[in-house]
């Protein structure tokens, strides 16, 4: 009947038509439905998760729900398999699904890194100097420390005084810091000590 609905797919329709004397004749025409709607994707959420020494995380998760208008049974396909390890800081995970027409809907969900491994310094061993007799400082050399990180790549390392400064009798801390990309701070420190010669005099002395 005109205006009757059809399912996805072919149909054929028949009509015949009789005359008053019996005499009767028909045709046939075809209805192609096409099914043009992509299946639904419905992701889990997003993932914030603490990284390890190595700034990494394993995670895992619920497969995407699918449903489509013909109610068949889709699986989803994700770029990512579940419990994939992660070195990025954020990284999208997309996955679809196509229906037998081939129409193809997608959904995203995002797995996040948070940092919150400080930097490593390597500071010099300490720096002890003996002065000449009658001078009361003199100046201390040493390597810089380096600073290295898991998650970031340029990390600096920075410091109170810097190798061949003057450093006076006495015991002075040298300390270097060094703060990541994501806000996470490392430290470390060591000493140089300055004596005076006199002072070494005096000691014997006593």
């Amino acid at each position: 009947m005109n205006g009757s609905t059809f399912d996805t797919g072919i149909t054929n329709v028949t009509l015949t038509a009789v005359d008053c004397n019996g005499n009767r004749n028909e045709c046939v025409f075809r209805i192609e439905v096409k099914d043009s709607e992509p299946p639904d994707l419905e992701c889990p959420p997003s993932q914030n998760l603490v990284g390890d020494n190595d700034c990494m995380v394993s995670p895992t998760w619920t497969q995407p729900t699918v449903t489509d208008n013909s109610g068949e049974i889709i699986l989803p396909v994700c770029d990512y398999r579940n419990g994939s390890t992660f070195s990025e800081m954020n990284t999208t995970v997309t996955c679809n699904a196509t229906d037998d027409y081939g129409n193809i809907g997608y959904c995203t969900f995002n797995i996040i890194i948070i940092d919150e491994v400080a930097p490593i310094l390597d500071c010099p061993d300490d720096v002890m100097m003996c002065t000449d007799s009658g001078v009361a400082s003199m100046n201390a050399y040493w390597y810089p420390a380096n600073a290295t990180d898991t998650c970031c790549c340029d990390t600096e390392a920075n410091a109170n005084y810097t190798s061949g400064d003057e450093f006076t009798v006495g015991d002075t801390i040298v300390g270097y810091s060094a703060t990541d990309c994501n806000g996470n701070t490392g430290y470390c420190q060591f000493v140089v000590t300055v004596t005076g010669r006199d002072m070494f005099k005096e000691l014997k002395t006593n």
